[in-house]
């Protein structure tokens, strides 16, 4: 069955005027009356009346020049909020004051002047909520009185009344249409009209004069169900590009679909417009053309307002770096890519030095510190650093120029000329952003109209009230009419497609449960049948909604998820005649999106190319090479990673984090132990120290605080409290381990931090030794400081995961090379030696359980020579370029901690390698 427009569209000709439940009703009205025109070979018409009821009623009482003008929603919301927020309740008690408060109190106030509904005199007996709100809504008509404006639920009553004095001219004949249901307010300004002689028809409106009767939905309905609300939804996607593919309109209904939106928006993308599924060609402006979803996302969503409001946000105070940093990098911010490098070295910097929160000044003067280099590594022919110093600048004064307070009026200029002197939007906007713009230009101007009722603000108040604006203002640019339109159930009175696919149809969303105000008496909402109010009116609403939609379409679906919210869920008992589907989830389904994405590369000419190969180094890039042990520990762990690493010089961006840094730690207790064995010099000074009454404890504290003070001079350590904190920390580490060197035979420290360049496999390297000591028999012992876990597992001779031991053991002939693993209370030597008792605890090559592992050695010479002969091959694996994926496997796969997963893509080049837990590490 379809809707008669025949009708309606004579009429409108005749200059019937039309009063809409929606906008969206009135375009589709007025664009079939366009569609009408045209057919005729019309190229110009009249404009029709079709207006939504709000809309009308409106400019109704603007053209009637009453004495008191209409209050705009947004001040009217203000004014309610000031008057809702100052009440005693919040003062007096515990009760925090919400925005939700604000919202629903004032929507309750609406309810009651549209349905006539008043609160009993005494509040003796009525609720806490009610009670607060009769006095709230008092206060409101006293503000509206003293300022000399209408609330917009006055209009309805007022303008009846100047309907029945004459004032207003109005045609013979009114159409209302696609009202479901016609509240009180509605009814008496209806009736005015007909009392005035004029004619009312009804159109997909549920006439007020009838009786209210429970409907039947006795309309044939295919039935499938789904598994979730996912393949729902994507089964439902794949009908709609069949039914495009057809040339039909057809329509998605979804009565929840604040919940299903994003997922239709995903999926609906995937199908019905496949570019989508390649970023770089995604135009969102393109995928409304193919469907529509008639949920319009929050102003606050939509990328262009989202980047305007992180400006704003930006005050004189320093905020988390990742959100500064966020802002800095937004798109309408810059055009020039060297601006982004820029602020991109600005942000690496900042996170090498564990800064959490920055400010402009922060920015501004590490680009002014770092000019000249920046400057020399911007892009050829886009020299722009200095003017984005300038912006930056300007930007940082507009801030340190606001003032304290001011009113709404006067914030609205100063944030205008902030944008204007950072050049937002600073790239060419397509024509929904173009929209979005103006969208954004409107909400400043009902901003600036706030200033009677918020009064003064800060500039973090002023803020805050217009990102809440925008999170509260719907806004979605216009598109041309798409052939699959999206829709909620209300939104589909009056409209006619093809065919319908209701997704969501379970017993949980139709009909919907029932919602009331909490701050009307229930038992007034259910005498008045408000919307929602009891479990009859909302299944009457329902049906009527249903009957309403299955009179426009000449083929309805409906599906449902068996499980949705976590909870079981089955088809709602509202289709009484429902047909199932051939079989369980099935319908006119067409290839799935991965198809159609294969489709679209395998209609392209693709270019083969050899992976995993040899890049040699050059003599000039080997020349640039600059780096210690870490090269070979990189090639051994993963060849890819060496390559990222040192040749292409990539390095993952460090998350700053409260306190100090692992690397921080460690660099401490390293310098306070170089500081320490500088003065104490071996064993003998070591001895004295301890037989001195304290003497030991004031050298450890000596060091300590030097290490501390010379370590915050080139990076950011904590408060003094934490600063205490870490000096007690590693003063207790240092001396528990002197412990374990108080037990050592005789000993001189012969180097510390000394450094040596090494020789390996065609590879030059610069290491730097913790320490050397010469023992009282003249053998040479190598000592490197470790405060993380050690496992000789990654010593293996044949490819160490952990070859700086070995690379150590190149820079001289040493009889035992150790770790000094200094972990509270766990403080001892690990690594090999050639003989026992060289160092407490380290047993010779002959007694360690290790080394009696190893296959290939046989002594502690043979051990060097196997590693020596190790680390040649992993220096010649890294200079001929070999830069393959191929971690090593087994233990402690590198794979777990590695910073390149995205570049290497590990999953897909190697699907059967195994990555160990985060436990594993630890030998």
């Amino acid at each position: 069955m379809q809707i008669d427009y025949e009708n309606i569209i004579s009429r409108l000709e005749a200059g019937t005027l039309v009063l809409t439940v929606n906008n969206r009703l009135s375009r589709h009205l007025a664009m079939k009356y366009g569609s009408v025109m045209k057919a005729r070979g019309f190229g110009a018409w009249p404009t029709p009346t079709v207006l939504p009821m709000g809309a009308w009623l409106a400019e109704e009482w603007r053209l009637s020049m009453a004495p008191r003008p209409l209050l705009t929603p947004v001040r009217a919301a203000a004014l309610w909020e000031r008057i809702t927020a100052s009440d005693e309740i919040f003062k007096s008690s515990e009760l925090a004051f919400d925005q939700s408060i604000a919202y629903k109190s004032y929507e309750a106030y609406g309810l009651c002047r549209e349905y006539g509904l008043r609160l009993n005199e005494s509040t003796l007996y009525l609720s806490e909520e009610a009670a607060a709100f009769k006095r709230w809504s008092a206060l409101y008509d006293k503000e509206l009185e003293r300022l000399g404006f209408i609330d917009q639920s006055h209009l309805a009553d007022n303008l009846a009344s100047l309907i029945r004095e004459g004032s207003i001219d109005l045609p013979e004949e009114i159409i209302i249409a696609g009202f479901d249901e016609i509240k009180p307010s509605y009814r008496a300004l209806i009736k005015a009209l007909e009392d005035m002689g004029k004619r009312i028809i009804y159109f997909q409106s549920r006439d007020p004069n009838e009786a209210q009767v429970d409907l039947k939905l006795d309309e044939a309905v295919l039935i499938s169900t789904y598994p979730t609300e996912l393949d729902e939804v994507r089964s439902a996607a794949r009908w709609a590009r069949s039914e495009c593919e057809k040339g039909l309109k057809s329509a998605v209904v979804v009565p929840n679909l604040s919940r299903y939106r994003a997922m239709i928006e995903r999926e609906f993308s995937a199908e019905l417009y496949p570019e989508s599924m390649l970023p770089a060609s995604f135009d969102r402006a393109l995928a409304s053309n193919v469907f529509n979803i008639s949920l319009a996302p929050k102003l606050a969503e939509h990328p262009l307002a989202a980047s305007a409001l992180a400006l704003l946000s930006v005050g004189p105070s320093r905020m988390e770096l990742e959100k500064l940093s966020s802002i800095l990098f937004s798109p309408y911010l810059h055009k020039s890519p060297s601006d982004y490098l820029a602020l991109a070295r600005a942000d690496a910097s900042f996170r090498k030095d564990n800064m959490q929160r920055a400010g402009l000044s922060q920015v501004v003067r590490f680009l002014e510190d770092n000019q000249g280099d920046l400057e020399l590594s911007a892009l050829p022919d886009l020299p722009s650093l200095p003017s984005l110093i300038d912006r930056l600048r300007a930007w940082r004064q507009v801030i340190y120029d606001a003032p304290r307070r001011a009113l709404p009026g006067q914030w609205a200029k100063y944030f205008i000329d902030l944008m204007k002197r950072l050049g937002w939007p600073a790239i060419t906007l397509n024509s929904a952003e173009y929209q979005t713009l103006n969208a954004w230009k409107k909400l400043f101007e009902n901003f600036a109209t706030l200033d009677e009722m918020t009064g003064l603000m800060s500039r973090a108040e002023a803020v805050s009230k217009i990102s809440r604006m925008a999170r509260e203002s719907s806004f979605q640019p216009e598109s041309p009419d798409a052939p699959v339109q999206v829709l909620g159930l209300r939104e589909t009175v009056g409209l006619d497609f093809d065919s319908v696919w209701i997704i969501g149809a379970h017993d949980g969303a139709l009909p919907p449960e029932s919602s009331w105000n909490p701050f009307i008496p229930l038992d007034l909402q259910r005498a008045a049948r408000l919307p929602g109010s009891t479990p009859e009116v909302s299944r009457a609403f329902t049906l009527h909604l249903l009957k309403g939609l299955l009179a426009g379409a000449t083929k309805v679906w409906a599906s449902s998820p068996k499980i949705s919210e976590d909870k079981e869920r089955r088809l709602s008992t509202l289709f009484a005649n429902p047909i199932p589907a051939e079989g369980e989830g099935e319908g006119p389904l067409a290839d799935s999106a991965h198809s159609l994405l294969r489709r679209l590369f395998e209609e392209r000419d693709l270019e083969e190319m050899e992976g995993e190969v040899d890049i040699p180094i050059s003599a000039e890039e080997l020349e640039g090479i600059r780096g210690g042990t870490s090269i070979l520990k990189d090639q051994s762990a993963c060849p890819f990673r060496a390559f990222v690493s040192h040749r292409l010089r990539a390095r993952a961006l460090n998350e700053p984090k409260p306190g100090l840094q692992a690397t921080e730690h460690g660099t401490i207790t390293h310098l306070a132990l170089m500081k320490f064995w500088k003065r104490v010099k071996g064993s003998d000074g070591l001895r004295e120290l301890t037989n001195e009454g304290g003497g030991l404890h004031g050298v450890v504290k000596e060091v300590v605080i030097e290490a501390l003070e010379e370590t915050a001079k080139r990076s950011s350590l904590p408060g003094k409290e934490q600063g205490n904190l870490e000096r007690d920390r590693v003063e207790k580490l240092i001396l528990e381990w002197l412990a374990v060197e108080s037990t050592r035979a005789g000993f001189e420290v012969k180097d510390l931090e000394r450094s040596f360049q090494v020789k390996v496999g065609g590879l030059s390297l610069e290491v730097t030794v913790d320490r050397i000591d010469r023992l009282e028999t003249g053998q040479l012992v190598l000592i490197d400081y470790k405060t993380g876990r050690i496992n000789k597992k990654d010593w293996n001779p044949e490819r160490p995961l952990e070859p700086q031991l070995p690379i150590y053991d190149l820079t001289d002939d040493y009889d035992a090379l150790a770790f000094a693993a200094i972990l509270p209370g766990d403080c001892a030597f690990k690594g090999v030696a050639a003989e026992d008792d060289l160092l407490p605890g380290l047993k010779g090559f002959d007694s360690d359980y290790w080394c009696k592992k190893l296959e290939t050695v046989d002594d502690y010479e043979g051990l060097r020579n196997e590693w020596h002969t190790a680390l040649d091959i992993l220096g010649r694996e890294f200079t001929r370029g070999l830069c393959k994926v191929e971690p090593q496997t087994g233990g402690n796969s590198p794979c777990t901690y590695c910073d390149y997963k995205t570049l290497c893509m590990i999953s897909r080049l190697r699907p059967g390698l195994e990555t160990a837990e985060e436990g594993e590490l630890d030998g």
